[in-house]
């Protein structure tokens, strides 16, 4: 869902700790793997929210070139 393993280990962690913080408010009419899979999904639509008002970084690497699929994104010719 989004896209990078590391993307994805922060939305584990942050769904975890919500969940514990939240688990006062769990009140279980549903099961805790439906309750933990509604937590998850917010997370993660909320990074991806998130990421797509973040300005692309120029390729800042010296003595290498982007990739042809990174600068077709940031507008740079090829």
């Amino acid at each position: 869902m989004l896209g990078s393993f590391q993307d994805a280990e922060d939305a584990v962690q942050e769904t975890l700790l919500a969940a514990w913080q939240g688990l006062t408010g769990y009140d279980e009419r549903a099961s805790i793997r439906t309750w933990l899979y509604r937590i998850a999904t917010r997370r993660c639509l909320n990074a991806r929210r998130s990421a797509s008002r973040r300005p692309v970084k120029e390729w800042d690497v010296p003595n290498v070139s982007a990739p042809p699929d990174l600068r077709a994104a940031m507008g740079t010719p090829i």
